[in-house]
């Protein structure tokens, strides 16, 4: 019988411990391996390849990693002004050089202020890094300056680059010259962009591969078909998803036909038209021949009836041997009671957030089997759902293997507009994989009094959901008394809605534990920042903030007792 032999890892090769190193964050790598023995010190000391991800981090540990890394080591950063993290990107470039980061492959930058973003790309536009992934995401309401969108323009047209992800808002990328002969092999656009600047990223773009966009904008169908006559396609691009796609199905015909070596379609769209099986699988078989996988999810408010038979009527046309032998693409139309919209779809779902309906208040027809109608759904991460209208299927005592089982959840929103029914949990975790959500955002509007049991069950599923991280709750109903009583210590980031300057006070004493905390105001605001400083200076607490007309958002750091004890 062969014997196995297991070396202790530190007597691994630096080279193996470095491999190793590269599928581990960077806090574990520089607070844990680190601190194990003298020869793993000397392996994270000459790794060279640490990725710092400050997304919804603790400011204390975002801190530490800054002040113990050193930037030559450092290929991958992202940095962030989202609520979870608000002022963080002004801190960062206040306390650390840009220009010290020499050998970044990979930056991201989620809602950035133009001014830090111009900060930025001036450096890594003219730096000799290897940049090859690049995300932006500006600010809401920002507009991007003439000369960021130069030095975008210079950082896009480096030879190196093959990911690209751009939210500038609507004028912003239609302004950004985009560069000859550009290196991307994937793009995501999340503005929505007019038909010639999409023509002109991929006359520009040759080697692209996969692109993404939230829509196109079409005014004329004789703009594409001016570029068809003439014979334009775009042969590069195999892998190509329409989002939020309003287009009818004669200018969606002609966008595609434009790309006819699609092996990969996705489209989530909104018209009437596209309902229709037999017009796909023409149009599929006669220019998109390499295709062999299309995903979609279509709603519209089709005239048809709201039953079992209406339902067959809108897939009769995806049941033919193109649809279900040939390719094996299966549909699913659904009806959901009280909403005159029908939503047609492919199994798997190819939406990422979904609303989730009672199986009592739905009605379905699919051409795939039960069993691929059940399969689990690998796609979806959000989900929305009235937990009170659950109480059909409780009632109705649906049984618990009619549901599909969501394994890959991270957010959660919940509707309670009434009590929280009985057995409600033991329901949600027959189709939903509770230890895989780490945000919950709770809309609640009942009144106080019938408040009691509504704390209860949020109690007691997030204990069961133990590695939920991030609370929301949106009520103009709840006693802050209430709110305190569900906020459990595993919660890390919270938003709340407060009424006074007491209720702020109140929050920031009581829960030291929190790394961020957003205070949402009916009405205009009702804090003076100056107390909440003043609060939390003399609390000898480290902060930033970013105060808007109707919030207050903070990303809290140490005590003055802990930095000392940290030192």
């Amino acid at each position: 019988m062969a014997t196995s032999i297991v070396l202790p890892l530190n007597n691994l090769p630096v080279e193996i411990l470095h491999r190793i190193f590269d599928s581990l964050d960077a806090g574990t790598i520089l607070f844990y391996v680190k601190c194990v023995c003298k020869r793993l010190y000397s392996a994270t000391t000459n790794y060279n390849r640490y990725e710092l991800n400050f997304n919804a981090i603790c400011k204390k540990t975002f801190h530490q990693l800054c002040s113990v890394t050193d930037p030559e080591n450092i290929i991958s950063l992202t940095l962030s002004d989202e609520n979870q993290t608000p002022g963080q990107i002004e801190l960062f470039l206040s306390l650390y050089c840009i220009e010290q980061y020499t050998r970044l492959q990979s930056v991201t930058l989620m809602a950035i202020k133009e001014l830090h973003l111009n900060t930025i790309l001036k450096h890594i536009s003219t730096a000799a890094c290897s940049l090859t992934h690049l995300v932006i995401d500006c600010e809401l309401h920002s507009v991007v300056s003439d000369e960021t969108l130069l030095f975008l323009s210079l950082t896009i047209g480096k030879n190196t680059i093959r990911k690209l992800d751009l939210n500038l808002g609507y004028t912003a990328i239609h302004e950004l010259e985009w560069p000859l002969n550009c290196s991307v092999i994937y793009l995501r656009l999340s503005s929505c962009i007019r038909f010639k600047k999409f023509c002109r990223i991929l006359s520009c773009s040759p080697y692209i591969e996969s692109l993404i966009l939230r829509d196109c904008i079409i005014y004329d169908i004789e703009e594409i078909n001016c570029l068809i006559s003439a014979n334009t396609m775009y042969h590069q691009v195999t892998s190509l998803s329409l989002d939020d796609c309003d287009l009818k199905m004669a200018m969606v015909e002609s966008l595609l036909s434009l790309t006819p070596s699609l092996i990969h379609l996705t489209i989530l769209g909104n018209s009437n038209d596209l309902f229709d099986g037999d017009r796909w699988e023409k149009f599929i078989q006669t220019k998109l021949l390499h295709l062999n996988k299309f995903q979609f999810t279509f709603q519209s408010n089709i005239n048809v009836n709201h039953d079992l038979a209406g339902l067959e009527s809108v897939i009769q046309s995806f049941r033919t041997p193109f649809w279900i032998e040939t390719k094996q693409w299966f549909v699913t139309a659904l009806s959901v009671q009280h909403l005159n919209v029908i939503n047609l779809y492919t199994i798997n779902d190819c939406a990422s957030k979904i609303n989730f309906r009672p199986n009592a208040n739905k009605i379905t027809r699919s051409t795939g089997s039960t069993k691929i109608e059940q399969e689990i759904m690998q796609t979806v991460r959000e989900m929305s759902l009235d937990i009170n209208e659950m109480q059909v299927d409780l009632t109705e005592k649906t049984e618990k293997s009619a549901y599909c089982f969501y394994n890959r959840l991270t957010k959660l929103r919940l509707q309670i507009h009434e009590n929280w029914p009985d057995g409600s949990l033991d329901l949600l975790s027959s189709f939903i994989d509770l230890s895989t959500i780490t945000g919950l955002t709770l809309d609640v509007n009942i009144m106080e009094n019938d408040s009691s049991n509504i704390a209860a069950g949020i109690t007691a599923l997030l204990q069961q959901a133990s590695h939920i991280k991030s609370l929301v709750i949106i009520s103009h109903t709840l006693s802050l008394h209430t709110i305190c009583s569900i906020i459990s210590h595993h919660i890390k980031h919270l938003q709340i809605p407060v009424t006074s300057i007491k209720d702020v006070t109140l929050i920031l004493k009581q829960f030291d534990h929190l790394f961020s905390v957003s205070f949402t105001f009916r009405y205009k605001s009702i804090v003076s920042i100056k107390e909440i400083t003043e609060l939390l200076v003399t609390k000898g607490r480290d902060f930033t903030y970013h105060l808007t007309q109707f919030s207050l958002h903070l990303w809290l750091g140490m005590n003055k007792e802990e930095f000392l004890n940290s030192c």
